[in-house]
């Protein structure tokens, strides 16, 4: 049995009969909060939950501390403290920020190599009459990933995986509602408002974060391997207001929300975004427990995923395993639960782990590996500091029966040490002398040095930092490139790795929900290469296309991500291979030479080299009589009669 308990087990709604009439329930089975098939099923969602947050919570502590040194937070005692407070202006401990670096220093890699339009490429799996449809299908996916800003989700995912081991999304089809006003132009020329009416004002693809505190996988399974799990889940946050709009616009998907809102806590055990169990909020101090109000008392919801068969829970006939999802609000009510649905028949739950070996349930991340190297960076320069605020002290061996104490206690008048009158005359020699104080952690300089070179070795490097270590008097060329094209190797395994375990099965998802759940005509711009395919190609020439859904319905592949950002190869390695084929007629036959110079153009950094190449012009030959009956009708110019044309 799982140690985590949830919370509300024993709140009941026999108090709210009121209410059993506002819900119909899908496929009229009987999810009302104290029902036997709710409470049934309940039990097995609070089971798994407990079950995967037992694995998952003992992975905290190490990931608050990485949370307080990407904060650059470290904890004062109180001798810190004290001297603080009693100038803020001496230094106390500090955190070299080395982690920090390493992180963002893989972040920028990672954005360079990902973030290029389109996020996500396809190609025709079968048959080559699908071209047109797959390139249509990719620049609408384009335009949901602009619109539901998809990399911010995936800079998350990137950002939670090179710190705890793991980062997760969830593929999700997104339906806003708006509303549209009307207006009529009076004969005054004036507009008068009519009204306003709710329409759709966006449906497509999105991506949900998922915080890995808050991560409910199968611990059966290694996290790399969603689709191999028997559940998949994770705990969310939002407001009671928010769920009545989303069971408003739901159509019956969501139900129980106003059972919700008679409950006193609405919060879960297993939600755990908090600042006593991460280190997020060490160095601001804040704390979201603390900030919600009674009246605003978040909701804390249990997203899972599950595979189960339904006639075993009284949810169906069917007698083998379907996915399932559910809602559960406050670990009390379940405020959703029906089929998946979905054609792709996955869990929709991509995660990613570049340092994961494959087998282990919750992987060490990189920056979990370089921690005892961070520490003891750390450490070596607070001693130093600590050594060095004792040196400038000036420390002294007094005899009290010869000198006022209370003088060299208080040095607010420079340090002047009145003599007390029994020594008057007998000099100062043997009543004060200085220690002589040395600086023992001078030597921790080098060792920081050292250290850092290790972690250069192991986890990055000076040049993917931006420092070039120079050998000489001047860094060659050479030299230069030599070093870039290490450091290019090194980032692009973890890069393709990532692509690998999540990039591809959130394409894949992407390009099925589409075909399947988009309902409307879509509008989008053709540009750069897939416009210049269907002009030659298919004779199609248009700035925008009107698309049908049904254009969409074909069999596509993702094509897979290489991790190699745009400028990682040598144009002029490029350059040089250009001329010596054109100064070979057999070598200069056989290769495309604008998709040479466009591929260079792009590495030089061009966002759309297509837009530079001429269209080609076509010309037809007409009978000399057609020829003069249109220029009669003002339909043909003679060449010679155009504008700047002698």
């Amino acid at each position: 049995m799982p140690n985590a308990k949830p919370n509300n087990p024993d709140v009941n709604f026999i108090e709210y009969e009121r209410l059993r009439n506002e819900y119909t329930y899908p496929d009229k089975l009987d999810f009302h909060p104290d029902s036997e098939l709710h409470g049934k099923v309940l039990a097995l969602i609070n089971k798994y939950a407990g079950e995967a947050y037992d694995v998952i919570e003992k992975r905290f502590p190490a990931w608050a501390e990485l949370d307080k040194k990407l904060t650059v937070y470290i904890d004062l005692d109180s001798d810190e403290e004290a001297v603080q407070g009693a100038d803020e202006r001496r230094p106390v401990s500090i955190v070299v920020p080395i982690t920090y670096a390493t992180r963002e220093t893989l972040l920028t890699y990672w954005v360079a190599a990902f973030m290029q339009s389109p996020i996500f490429r396809y190609q025709p799996s079968h048959d080559p009459n699908d071209t047109v449809g797959v390139m249509l299908l990719e620049n609408i996916i384009e335009q949901h990933s602009i619109r539901s800003k998809v990399g911010l989700d995936m800079h998350t995912m990137w950002s939670d995986a090179m710190t705890y081991g793991v980062g997760g999304v969830s593929p999700t089809w997104r339906v806003q509602q708006g509303y549209k006003s009307t207006y009529e132009t009076g004969e005054d020329g004036r507009r008068r408002f009519l009204g306003r009416k709710e329409v759709k004002q966006f449906e497509g693809n999105a991506l949900v974060s998922i915080d890995p505190y808050n991560m409910l996988p199968d611990g059966n399974v290694p996290v790399t391997k969603v689709q191999d799990m028997d559940y998949f889940g994770w705990t969310s946050r939002t407001t009671y207001n928010s769920l009545l709009m989303e069971e408003k616009n739901s159509n019956g998907e969501l139900f129980n929300v106003k059972y919700v809102g008679v409950m006193g806590s609405k919060t879960s055990t297993y939600y755990k975004n908090t600042a006593q169990d991460t280190g997020r909020y060490a160095k601001t101090g804040l704390d979201p427990e603390n900030a919600s109000t009674t009246m605003g008392n978040p909701v804390d919801i249990v997203n899972m995923y599950i595979w189960l068969i339904p006639s075993d829970y009284g949810l169906g006939d069917g007698n083998y395993p379907e996915i399932w999802k559910f809602e559960v609000a406050g670990d009390r009510i379940i405020i959703s639960a029906m089929p998946l649905g979905l054609d792709h028949n996955m869990i929709p739950v991509c995660t990613m782990s570049p340092d994961a070996d494959g087998h282990s349930t919750l992987p060490v991340s990189m920056l979990e590996r370089e921690y005892p190297l961070q520490h003891a960076i750390d450490w070596l320069w607070q001693s130093h500091v600590a050594n060095v605020r004792k040196s400038i002290n000036n420390m002294f061996v007094v005899d009290p029966s010869l000198i006022n104490m209370g003088d060299v206690v208080d040095t607010k008048y420079g340090g002047v040490f009145r003599i007390r009158p029994a020594a008057w005359g007998r000099g100062v020699n043997d009543a004060i002398n200085q220690l002589q104080v040395q600086d023992i952690t001078k030597g921790n300089i080098q060792d920081i040095g050292f250290l850092m070179n290790i972690d250069n070795l192991v986890f990055t490097s000076d040049q993917a930092k931006g420092v070039q270590q120079r050998g000489g008097e001047r860094v060659s060329a050479q030299e230069a490139r030599d070093t870039r094209t290490s450091f290019l190797s090194k980032m692009e395994k973890g890069a393709k790795l990532g692509a690998i375990q999540a990039h591809y099965d959130i394409a894949y998802q992407f390009a099925s929900n589409t075909i399947q759940l988009l309902e409307e005509d879509q509008f989008i711009k053709m540009t750069g290469e897939s416009a210049e395919i269907l002009m030659k190609t298919y004779n199609v020439q248009a700035d925008f296309i009107r698309v049908q859904p049904s254009a969409l319905d074909v069999r596509y592949d993702v094509l897979p991500q290489d991790g190699t950002i745009p400028s990682g190869e040598h144009a002029e390695t490029w350059e040089r291979l250009m001329a010596n084929a054109a100064a070979h007629p057999d070598t200069y036959q056989g290769l495309d030479f604008v998709k040479i110079w466009q591929h260079i153009a792009r590495m030089l950094g061009a966002k759309n080299p297509e837009a530079f190449i001429k269209q080609p012009v076509t010309t037809q030959a007409r009978p000399q009589q057609e020829i003069d009956k249109g220029v009669q009708a003002g339909n043909l110019v003679p060449f010679n009669q155009l504008e700047g044309i002698g």
